[in-house]
C-alpha cells in the first residue's frame, strides 16, 4: 500500500466524507476482496484491584466494505468462555456510504447466548452476534469490546493477520509497576516492530505491524498458525504487599495445574460392568499387550467420540460413569476411561497431554495450556511407551494418531511425576498403496482388471469413509478411490474386502476403461502406462508470496504394478527409459520390462519427509519434476 492509500484513508476517517473516486482507488488496489481492515488493535491492560491482579482485554477493529458481496450484513461475533473469560462491554457502530457521502448507521450486539445449541455435551462457550444493517459497498464498519480474563493462566495468542488485508495491527499490553511478562513472537513476524512507551507509572509496549496483505491458505500446506505473525504473552510476576508473586512456567508445574483438572475423574471408580469387564479380560488374556489391545477396541468400539474441546469443558474430563452410561466421551473422556481400564487390569497407564500438528509451538518451547490440545492415553512396555488415542475408530495398538506423530508428549505420571516423550513417526513402511493392473488394448480404449490393496494411515482413512456411508453407496465411493489415467476413466463392478477386519488390509477389485486413451497414427499405437502420476498430488504451489512450508499426513510407499498384454500383431518400438532417484525427500524408480508378449511396468515411490520446510520447497519440487520427466514418457506399439 503506498501513502495515497493511506492519504485516503484518513479523508475518509477524518471528514467523513469520501468520493466515489476515492472508493475506486480503493477498490482497484484490493480486486479481490470484500474488505479492508483500517485498523485493529488488540490490548491487554494490568491493573489492581486492591491486592488483586486483573487483566482486562480490550479488541477494537474497523473495516471498510469494497464491494457488494456483503455477507450477514458484515456480522461478527465476540466469543469467550466462562470461567476463563466474561463480557464487560462492547460497542458497534457504522458508516453506511451513500451516493458519495457517509451518513451515520447503526450496529446490533445480540443478548449472550452459547455459541452452538445442538451439541450433545454442554458447551460453555459463550456468544455475542454483532450485525450490521442496511450496509452497502464503500461502508465501514467499528467494533469495540472487552473483556474480563479471569486467571493469567487463560491469556492465548493474537494473531496480527486476518483473511483479509489489514492497513494497521495493532497489540498492545499495559503494565502497572511491578508486573512483569514474558512474550514470544512466532510466524513470520519479520514486519512487526516493538516500541515501548512510559506514562505516568506504567510502561506500555506496542507491538505494530502495517501493510498486512491477507493470508493466504495453501493445499496441504501448514496449519495457518504456524506461519501468520502472531504473539503470546505470559504472565512473570508481580508484586503486591512488597512481596513478589512468581508465575512458574516450567513443565512441573503444567503438570500439575493440569493434573488437577483430572484428579476427581481419575481417582473416581468404574461402573460396574465395566469392572465385571476388566476381570474378564484378565482372566481369561494372560499377555499384558493383548489385554491392554482388547481394552483399548472395547473403548473405540463402545464410546462415541464426539469433540467438545472448547471452554472449561475443554480442560476437564467427565468421570469414567459419566462416559460409560452416556456411551460418547470427548479426547479427555476417552483418555481418562481407558487410562483407569488399564490401571484396573494391571497395566501401567497413563493419561497425556500433547499438541497436534496444528499448533505451532510443543512443550519444548512454552510448558503451558497453549502448547496442549489434545488428550490421550499411553502404555509403558519393555521396548518403550506406546500411545492410545481412542478418538480414532481405526487405530492399531501402537499406532500414533495420524497428527500426534512427531510431536511432544507431557505422560502425567501423577500430579508431581510426568515424562517427556517425542511420539514417533510411523514408518513409511506401515502405510503402503499397492495397485496391480492387468490391461489390454480395444481401439483407442484401455481396458483392465485390478487389485487394490491398503494398509497402515491409507487403510483407516478409507475404512472410515466407508462408515460415514451407507452400504448402497460404496460403490460410488469406491469409484472415486479407484479412478485413473484421465477424467473419461469408467470403474465397474468395484468389489471391497476386508473392509472392517482390524488389522487386514482392505482389499478392492475392479474392472477399468480409459475411452480415447490410446493415440493410434497409421500403424502405430501411442501410450503412457503411468496412469497414476505421483508428481501431480505431491508438488507445492509456490505462487502468491508463499511463506509455510509442506506438510504431509504420513510418510508412505505407493507400489504400482502395471501388466500390459501386446495386441496381436504388434511389437514395441520403443520402450520409455528405466529412471530411478533417491534423495532426502523421496526415494522412487519405474521400470519397463518385456516378458512373453507383454509390457511390466513396475512403479515404486516412498515419501521419507513428511515436513517440507519454506526454504526446502524449491528443492523439493526439483525433485518432483524428476519423476514428471519419466512418468510423462509413453510406449510406441507398431503394427507387424
Amino acid at each position: 500500500m503506498g501513502n495515497c492509500f493511506k492519504v485516503i484513508l484518513l479523508f475518509i476517517l477524518g471528514c467523513n466524507l469520501a468520493f466515489a473516486q476515492d472508493l475506486e482507488v480503493l477498490r482497484k488496489q484490493f480486486p479481490e476482496d470484500r474488505q479492508v481492515y483500517l485498523k485493529k488493535i488488540e490490548e491487554l491492560k494490568f491493573q489492581f484491584n486492591k491486592d488483586t491482579l486483573e487483566i482486562i482485554e480490550r479488541n477494537e477493529e474497523e473495516r471498510i466494505l469494497l464491494n457488494d458481496r456483503i455477507i450477514d450484513d458484515g456480522s461478527d461475533e465476540i466469543v469467550y468462555a466462562p470461567p476463563f473469560s466474561s463480557y464487560l462491554n462492547g460497542k458497534a457502530t457504522s458508516r453506511i456510504y451513500d451516493s458519495g457521502r457517509y451518513k451515520n448507521g447503526i450496529g446490533v450486539i445480540s443478548d449472550e447466548q452459547n455459541r452452538s445449541q445442538n451439541e450433545v455435551f454442554y458447551d460453555d462457550i459463550r456468544m455475542r452476534k454483532v450485525s450490521f444493517p442496511g450496509l452497502s459497498m464503500g461502508s465501514i464498519v467499528q467494533l469495540n469490546y472487552s473483556l474480563r480474563i479471569h486467571h493469567p493462566l487463560f491469556l492465548s495468542s493474537s494473531y496480527f493477520s486476518t483473511g483479509s488485508p489489514i492497513l494497521s495491527s495493532v497489540y498492545r499490553v499495559i503494565l502497572p509497576e511491578g508486573v512483569r511478562i514474558g512474550w514470544q513472537l512466532r510466524g513470520d513476524s519479520s514486519m512487526v516492530k516493538l516500541r515501548i512507551e512510559k506514562r505516568k507509572g506504567l510502561q506500555i509496549l506496542v507491538w505494530e505491524a502495517t501493510n498486512l496483505p491477507k493470508y493466504r491458505f495453501y493445499r496441504n500446506g501448514l496449519s495457518y498458525r504456524h506461519y501468520i505473525p502472531q504473539i503470546y504473552v505470559w504472565l512473570h510476576s508481580y508484586v503486591v504487599g512488597g512481596k513478589e508473586v512468581l508465575f512458574n512456567h516450567s513443565m512441573d508445574a503444567f503438570n500439575k495445574l493440569n493434573y488437577s483438572f483430572i484428579r476427581e475423574a481419575m481417582n473416581s471408580d468404574l461402573p460396574t460392568p465395566q469392572k465385571q469387564l476388566v476381570d474378564s479380560i484378565v482372566t481369561f488374556i494372560k499377555s499384558p499387550r493383548d489385554r491392554a489391545s482388547a481394552l483399548f477396541r472395547w473403548v473405540q468400539e463402545n464410546i462415541r467420540y464426539i469433540s467438545i474441546e472448547d471452554g472449561f469443558s475443554g480442560q476437564v474430563p467427565r468421570t469414567p460413569e459419566t462416559v460409560c452410561k452416556n456411551g460418547y466421551g470427548d479426547c479427555k473422556d476417552m483418555a481418562v476411561l481407558l487410562t483407569r481400564l488399564m490401571k484396573k487390569a494391571g497395566l501401567p497407564a497413563y493419561p497425556v497431554w500433547i499438541g497436534t500438528r496444528e499448533v505451532p509451538r510443543d512443550f519444548r518451547e512454552l510448558q503451558h495450556l497453549a502448547s496442549s490440545n489434545h488428550m490421550i492415553a499411553s502404555l509403558k512396555t519393555d521396548t518403550g511407551w506406546i500411545f492410545l488415542d481412542a478418538t480414532g475408530r481405526e487405530q492399531m495398538l501402537g499406532q500414533p494418531s495420524v497428527f500426534t506423530q512427531g510431536r511432544y508428549a507431557c505422560i502425567a505420571i501423577d500430579s508431581a511425576q510426568f515424562e517427556k516423550v517425542l511420539v514417533p513417526w510411523e514408518k513409511a513402511d506401515n502405510n503402503q498403496w499397492i495397485d496391480t493392473l492387468w490391461c489390454s488394448i480395444k481401439g483407442d480404449t484401455l481396458l483392465g482388471n485390478g487389485t487394490t490393496s491398503l494398509s497402515g494411515y491409507y487403510r483407516d482413512r478409507i475404512t472410515s469413509a466407508f462408515r460415514d456411508r451407507e452400504p448402497a453407496k460404496y460403490e460410488e465411493l469406491m469409484k472415486g478411490i479407484l479412478s485413473r489415467g484421465n477424467d473419461k476413466c469408467k470403474i465397474q463392478k468395484p468389489m471391497v474386502s476386508q473392509l472392517f477386519e482390524l488389522g487386514k488390509p482392505l482389499l478392492m477389485t475392479f474392472q477399468l476403461e480409459l475411452d480415447h486413451y490410446v493415440r493410434k497414427i497409421d500403424d502405430e499405437f501411442y501410450l503412457n502406462l503411468n496412469l497414476k502420476k505421483a508428481w501431480e498430488t505431491l508438488y507445492a504451489d509456490t505462487s502468491g508470496g508463499r511463506s509455510n512450508g509442506r506438510e504431509f499426513d504420513f510418510l508412505f510407499k505407493k507400489r504400482d504394478v502395471i501388466v500390459l498384454t501386446i495386441p496381436p500383431n504388434f511389437k514395441p518400438v520403443k520402450l520409455p527409459e528405466n529412471a530411478e532417484d533417491n534423495n532426502s525427500f523421496c526415494q522412487w524408480k519405474i521400470s519397463y520390462q518385456l516378458d512373453k508378449g507383454r509390457i511390466l511396468l513396475h512403479s515404486f515411490f516412498e515419501l521419507k519427509k513428511a515436513e517440507v520446510n519454506f526454504e526446502e520447497l524449491s528443492d523439493f519440487n526439483s525433485a518432483l519434476m524428476k519423476i514428471k520427466e519419466a512418468q510423462n514418457l509413453s510406449l510406441i506399439l507398431k503394427k507387424q
